[in-house]
């Protein structure tokens, strides 16, 4: 038969396997033929009905599989939480909705568990061992950058309008989206490009695309949804598969752009999704996302006597948008107190500015009270010093990058210098500095 995908077209031969699971065949491009596999999935249905407790296996209006598992005391009359799972290359979400079941039940009782699988399947898939992989390296969506043609109808949107479809005939609530390795670096698109669909996320083992980083967007509506939403981030320190120095970089980028509401754990573990604290994640975007001011209260109470003061700072930030502070009371009054036993010395460092030694040390103490009264006055005057730092930042980062492509990695690694050494208030040193002083240390 003739096929026509977009504006390529060529000749293919399918056959079907006796006992009618399977296709298979070769398609003929120019002087590249390719193989074509298919499957029957019988086991997945259209619009089936869930039930409290089991998971189901169902297919979206636009052929996304899916394996969905409802709360354990689920009622149909309410909305129901979600956690919704993307997984990893050549893979699937199947073990991964039964690992959170199973080894976290207590999230399996308050949450639904929902995985969609990627639209690209892998070749060698049987029907009793499907693996699938996701599709985004060319769509940038709401970005400033543009995409490829036809790429449109890549995950992004995908996963989106399964979540869409499944919202409508199941009523969720929160919708929390964690993805692991090629899952994770979806997982950051979605965040970025969907931050009005979403309560929150936690990218696991993967890194952040160029569509999602916080400088490809231009939307200033757009951008404070992005920020108003919870991330945790999560990668293992001996992670061999995906290098956790990309997630060092994804937390830096954000925390660079004035994204308050990003954390990350780090625990001493590989790239496996099974041996990862993915409940921990889950916990904490579900208590920071309360509605309940007992809840919130409760939190930001613990939180205040570890002194994490980050966390303090989320909850507190949720009280306002539900104007229950008044709860709060004593929680916030640590927070500022605390913000403001140093707020000075830093407003000092900053309209001062005789050399760079400040940049740290204030770095670190925003990270902890950005999201206090107290600490304004310092951080507006850092953010004077940024805008005139970030020009140059922008720049040198831009004439570096170009040294690089042209293999003059010295005259690269001496613009990135310059960065941190004379422009540090620029959104670049956050992104810059570690690998900088690794590369010149001992030189």
């Amino acid at each position: 038969f003739q096929w026509r995908r977009h504006q390529a077209t060529g000749k293919a031969w399918v056959e079907q396997s006796p006992d009618g699971k399977q296709l298979i065949g070769r398609t003929i491009e120019t002087d590249k033929p390719s193989t074509v596999v298919g499957t029957r999935t019988s086991e997945f249905q259209h619009h089936q009905s869930p039930v409290a407790g089991k998971t189901i296996r169902g297919i979206s209006d636009s052929g996304m599989l899916y394996h969905l598992r409802m709360p354990d005391n689920w009622d149909a009359s309410k909305e129901a939480d979600v956690i919704v799972l993307l997984h990893g290359s050549n893979f699937t979400t199947a073990g991964m909705v039964s690992v959170v079941a199973n080894q976290w039940p207590d999230i399996a009782k308050r949450f639904a568990i929902l995985g969609i699988q990627g639209e690209r399947w892998a070749e060698w898939s049987t029907p009793k061992d499907l693996r699938f992989n996701y599709t985004y390296v060319n769509w940038m969506g709401r970005s400033t950058y543009k995409g490829f043609p036809f790429t449109d109808r890549e995950s992004p949107l995908l996963v989106v309008d399964v979540i869409d479809e499944l919202d409508k005939l199941h009523s969720f609530g929160r919708v929390f989206v964690g993805g692991h390795s090629q899952g994770g670096f979806l997982t950051y698109i979605l965040h970025m490009h969907f931050p009005e669909k979403l309560a929150g996320t936690f990218p696991i083992a993967g890194g952040m695309p160029i569509q999602s980083d916080p400088k490809a967007f231009d939307d200033n509506a757009l951008m404070a949804e992005q920020r108003k939403k919870p991330m945790i981030i999560i990668h293992g320190t001996r992670d061999k598969v995906v290098s956790p120095s990309v997630s060092t970089y994804a937390q830096q980028s954000f925390l660079a752009h004035d994204f308050h509401l990003v954390k990350r754990l780090s625990p001493e573990a590989g790239h496996p999704f099974d041996f990862l604290p993915i409940n921990d994640a889950i916990d904490w975007l579900d208590l920071v996302t309360s509605s309940d001011p007992t809840t919130l209260a409760e939190f930001a109470a613990k939180q205040t006597e570890k002194k994490s003061w980050r966390d303090v700072g989320a909850v507190v930030q949720r009280a306002k948008v539900l104007g229950v502070e008044e709860q709060l009371r004593d929680s916030i009054a640590a927070f500022e107190a605390a913000a403001a036993e140093n707020v000075e010395i830093h407003l000092d460092a900053i309209r001062s500015n005789t050399d760079g030694n400040w940049i740290d040390a204030f770095l670190q103490w925003h990270d902890q009270f950005a999201l206090s009264e107290a600490a304004q006055p310092a951080i507006r005057a850092f953010q004077d010093l940024r805008a005139v730092h970030r020009v140059e930042g922008s720049r040198l980062e831009s004439e570096a990058k170009k040294a690089f492509r042209e293999n003059k990695t010295d005259e690269g690694w001496a613009k990135y210098r310059e960065i941190i050494e004379k422009y540090y208030a620029s959104p670049q040193y956050r992104t810059l500095s570690d690998s900088v002083k690794k590369h010149f240390v001992g030189r």
